[in-house]
C-alpha cells in the first residue's frame, strides 16, 4: 500500500514537472524576440550603445545580425523552461502544502509568497547551468550553436563553470516566483471570492496579467545582475552580483539596475499570461485541480 501511494506520488510529481514546463516552453516561444532585447539592453553596447532604448536598439539589431537574431537561443530556452522553470512552477503545489501545514492556516498571501520563493529557488538551483547556457548564446552576435557553446563553457571553468552567476539567478528566481505565482494564485483567490468572475479562462487572464506586471517589478534588478554575470564579458568576471549591481548605480544612477525593466515586463507579461493559460488548461486534462 505504501509502495503504490509513493508511486501515485511521483506520477503526480513527474506530471506536474512535466505541464509546468511545457507551459513554459510555450510561453518562451511567444517572447524570444522581446528577451532577445531585454538581455541585450541588459549588457548593453552593441546595437543597443549609445543609450538606445528597446525600440531603437531591436531596429539597429533588426539591421545589422538579420531576422534571425530575434529567435537566437530557442533551443536553449526550450531546455531551460523544462529544466527550471517545470521544476519551480510545477514544486509550487508542494511547497504551498507544506507551509500552510507548518503555518497551520490555509489561504494566507504570506503562504504562497514563501512557498513561490522556495519553489523558485530549488528550481533555479538545479537549472542554473540550463539558463548560463540561454544567456550566453542570446548575447552572441552570431550564434556558435548550443552544443559547442555547452563546450565554451566546459572548457573555460569545468564543472563549476556551469553555476557561474548561480547566486543571483536564485536571488532572482525566488523573488520572481514568489512574486509571479503567490499574486496569480491570491489574485484569482480573491477575484472569485468576490464573484467578480467564477473559476475559467476569465479569472486565469486577468489574474496572469496582475502576476506579470508583479514578477517583473520585483525580479528586474536581480535579471540585470545575472544577466552581466552569465555574459561570460571579461568586465563581469569574479564579481558578486551586491558589486555588479553597486558599479551600475555608481555609473549610471539609482534606476541603473532596472535597465531593460520595458522589455522584461514586455516578455514576463505575455509570458506570464501564455504560461498560465496552458498550465491551467493542462492541469484540468490530467485531473489537478486549479492553481
Amino acid at each position: 500500500m505504501g509502495a503504490a501511494a509513493d508511486g501515485g506520488t511521483w506520477s503526480k510529481a513527474v506530471q506536474a514537472w512535466g505541464i509546468a514546463g511545457c507551459s513554459n516552453a510555450i510561453g518562451a516561444t511567444a517572447t524570444n524576440p522581446i528577451d532577445i532585447v531585454k538581455l541585450r539592453m541588459q549588457l548593453g553596447g552593441g546595437a543597443f550603445g549609445g543609450g538606445r532604448g528597446a525600440v531603437r536598439g531591436a531596429v539597429e539589431l533588426l539591421r545589422t545580425e538579420g531576422p534571425s537574431a530575434f529567435a537566437r537561443g530557442l533551443p536553449a530556452s526550450w531546455l531551460r523552461e523544462m529544466v527550471y522553470a517545470g521544476l519551480r512552477l510545477g514544486c509550487y503545489d508542494f511547497a504551498k502544502e507544506n507551509v500552510e501545514a507548518a503555518l497551520g492556516v490555509r489561504g494566507t498571501l504570506a503562504g504562497k509568497v514563501a512557498a513561490g520563493a522556495l519553489s523558485g529557488a530549488f528550481g533555479s538551483a538545479v537549472g542554473s547551468p540550463t539558463e548560463l547556457l540561454k544567456v550566453r548564446i542570446q548575447s552572441q552576435t552570431s550564434s556558435s550553436g548550443l552544443l559547442r557553446t555547452a563546450a565554451e563553457i566546459t572548457r573555460e571553468g569545468g564543472a563549476v563553470g556551469w553555476f557561474r552567476g548561480a547566486i543571483p539567478f536564485v536571488q532572482r528566481s525566488s523573488a520572481l516566483t514568489a512574486a509571479q505565482v503567490a499574486s496569480y494564485d491570491h489574485t484569482k483567490q480573491l477575484l472569485i471570492a468576490s464573484g467578480a468572475v467564477v473559476e475559467g479562462s476569465g479569472a486565469h487572464l486577468l489574474s496572469s496579467m496582475v502576476a506579470g506586471f508583479a514578477a517583473a517589478a520585483v525580479s528586474t534588478p536581480f535579471d540585470f545582475a545575472k544577466s552581466r554575470l552569465m555574459s561570460g564579458r571579461p568586465e563581469y568576471q569574479g564579481i558578486t552580483s551586491t558589486e555588479c549591481l553597486r558599479r551600475a548605480v555608481v555609473s549610471g544612477g539609482l534606476l541603473a539596475p532596472y535597465r531593460g525593466f520595458v522589455p522584461n515586463w514586455l516578455r514576463i507579461g505575455p509570458h506570464t499570461v501564455v504560461t498560465f493559460l496552458v498550465y491551467e488548461r493542462l492541469r484540468a486534462m490530467v485531473g489537478f485541480a486549479p492553481v
